[in-house]
């Protein structure tokens, strides 16, 4: 992977959000509101390009 590509990972679970972007140490925070059973994702990236490869989206019950 060349080394300006990143892994992301996103993961809600009880109120709470846990993202990792490549081997950074994860971040974990309150979401303030519960999430809809169903909503549209988003990814904002200032002054980036952002390019999706090999997206996986993972829904559980």
């Amino acid at each position: 992977m060349p080394s300006d590509l990143r892994v992301l990972f996103v993961r809600t679970e009880d109120g709470r959000a846990e993202i990792r972007v490549g081997e950074r140490a994860p971040v974990t925070v309150d979401l303030p509101r519960a999430l809809p059973a169903s909503d549209y994702v988003g990814i904002y990236a200032k002054d980036a390009k952002l390019v999706l490869e090999d997206l996986v989206v993972e829904l559980f019950p």
